[in-house]
Parts: C-alpha cells; sequence; structure tokens
C-alpha cells in the first residue's frame, strides 16, 4: 500500500484561536515548556555547553492565579543512548493535579521525549494523556532523510507529513533551546519552526531582558522571555507563555506564566538536582 505524504502547512492565528473541536492536551502539557525550541547545528555533549545533562531534574509547583495551587509538573532528562555515533538524550515530562482542584478533575500525564543532542533534532515524541476518563496517546516521530513528521493518535492510522528540514517537536524543543543560551543571552529575539498537531508553524521568542525574581527556593537572576504558543490545552490559552531561564550556565526554566480563558497559570521551580542554577547569595544578617 503507498503511503500518501501530506504537507504541513501553517496554521494562521485566527484558525489558532478558533479551531473547532480541539482536545485536552493535559494541564501540564498546556502550562509545560514544550514548545520552545531552536534550529542550530552542533554541540558538545558535555553539561558547560548544554547547561543540562542526564540526572537532571526540575520540580514545579503550578499554581492557578499563584495562589490556588492546581498541580506538580516534573521535567527530568532521565537516560541517554551511550553509541557515539548517535547520542541521544530522553527527556519526560510528568504532570499531576494535586489538592482542591485535584479532588474535582484527576490529571495525570506522561511525556517522553527523545532528541539527537549533537545535532539537535527532535527524534520522537509520546504523549499520553489520562484526565478524569479521558484518554489519549500522541506519538510524533520524524525521518529526517525525507524530512517526514510520522503523527499518529491513539488506534488511529499513522499520518505522513512533508515539514522543513530543521522542524522540531514539543519537549526536547525547550532543551534545544536552552543550548543556545548564548544567542539569548546577547539580547537576541529568535524564530523556529514547530510541528505538531498535524501543522508546522513559526514561534517567535522574544527576549525581554534581565530580571530578578523571588521563588520559594530563594532569588534567582533570570533572564526574561515570551513565546507566542499555538497549542491546544486545557485551560485554553491566550497565545503568550512567558518563561524566567536563570542567567547562568544552565540556563534552566525557573517559572513561566501563561494567560488562560479563566485567568493566567504560574510554574514556579519548587527544587532541584543536577543543574547548576545559580540562588543570589542572601544578605547577612547582624
Amino acid at each position: 500500500m503507498r503511503t500518501t505524504i501530506k504537507t504541513a502547512q501553517p496554521l494562521p492565528d485566527n484558525r489558532l484561536l478558533n479551531k473547532k473541536n480541539r482536545r485536552r492536551n493535559g494541564i501540564f502539557f498546556a502550562v509545560a515548556l514544550i514548545t520552545l525550541c531552536l534550529p542550530i547545528t552542533s554541540f558538545s555533549m558535555e553539561r558547560g555547553k548544554l547547561g543540562f545533562a542526564p540526572g537532571e531534574r526540575l520540580v514545579y509547583d503550578v499554581a492557578w492565579q499563584k495562589f490556588l495551587t492546581a498541580g506538580e509538573g516534573i521535567l527530568k532528562v532521565s537516560s541517554k543512548n551511550n553509541l557515539p555515533s548517535d547520542p541521544v538524550y530522553k527527556i519526560e515530562i510528568i504532570g499531576r493535579t494535586v489538592g482542591f482542584i485535584g479532588s474535582i478533575y484527576k490529571a495525570k500525564d506522561h511525556t517522553s521525549a527523545w532528541f539527537d543532542a549533537v545535532n539537535m533534532l527532535s527524534k520522537k515524541v509520546i504523549i499520553k494523556i489520562a484526565e478524569n476518563d479521558y484518554r489519549k496517546t500522541k506519538i510524533i516521530s520524524f525521518d529526517r532523510t525525507k524530512n517526514i513528521a510520522i503523527y499518529k493518535v491513539n488506534e488511529g492510522s499513522a499520518e505522513e507529513f512533508k515539514v522543513a528540514p530543521r522542524a522540531q517537536g514539543p519537549v526536547s524543543a525547550l532543551y534545544i533551546f536552552r543550548a543556545h543560551k548564548d544567542r539569548i543571552k546577547r539580547g537576541e529575539d529568535v524564530s523556529i519552526i514547530l510541528f505538531d498537531d498535524r501543522q508546522q508553524y513559526k514561534l517567535a521568542i522574544k527576549n525581554l531582558g534581565k530580571e530578578r525574581i523571588h521563588l520559594p527556593i530563594g532569588t534567582i537572576d533570570t533572564i526574561k522571555t515570551v513565546a507566542d504558543l499555538k497549542t491546544e490545552g486545557v485551560f485554553r490559552r491566550k497565545g503568550k507563555m512567558t518563561v524566567w531561564f536563570s542567567d547562568d550556565d544552565a540556563f534552566a526554566p525557573v517559572q513561566m506564566a501563561t494567560k488562560v480563558i479563566i485567568g493566567s497559570v504560574y510554574s514556579s521551580l519548587r527544587e532541584f538536582e543536577g543543574a547548576d542554577i545559580k540562588l543570589v547569595p542572601e544578605p547577612k544578617t547582624k
């Protein structure tokens, strides 16, 4: 049987905001940093170059309007393929609702993604959503020799889409963006090509400058950025996500904020390990 290869078409903003029959991608998939990436060439596998390595684990409190804790999110680099010819990092995003929100809306989502950590290209992502009685599994894989994205939802047939040579997928895109921290720190704005939900579009990422923020774990100097997101979620977004990255070698996402229909959702770093995040020393008290 001959497979029909479709061309992933750009999705205009008005269609993105009004597209009918959009299904839920999960609280944490909605607010996680899964749509930031950058078309760069190659990097060393060393933590000092990338800013992260297997063993990194970031834990976030997810809150609505900063005061009502809705859930917990975890981002971790859990393993890598040790083949020198094809070094691959595995990224995991785990999210669940907690507290009052968890009592009325039970969600536990798990996403795994693999990417080429030398060429900085997404390879595959598996998104598993479990929210109340709703279940969804979405798989996106890339054939870089043919510039094709293979897209499959649940037990449906796999679809193939022609994409740009450096089109990126969700999830690993965040880490690709972090690897290009030097360009962002210089104050440059960037744009990338992202493929998700059968669509390919350009994502604009703007540097808003430096900002010192205060979190429960301590005070952190950050680089503030904003991205115009065009993905779906249980909290339907208004399009903008603000992300604060630590202004250090780790360039780790320490705080995120996104507008939703009923307010704003904030994700704040609660704890971390395996990441060289620099906290601002507290002044000594007499």
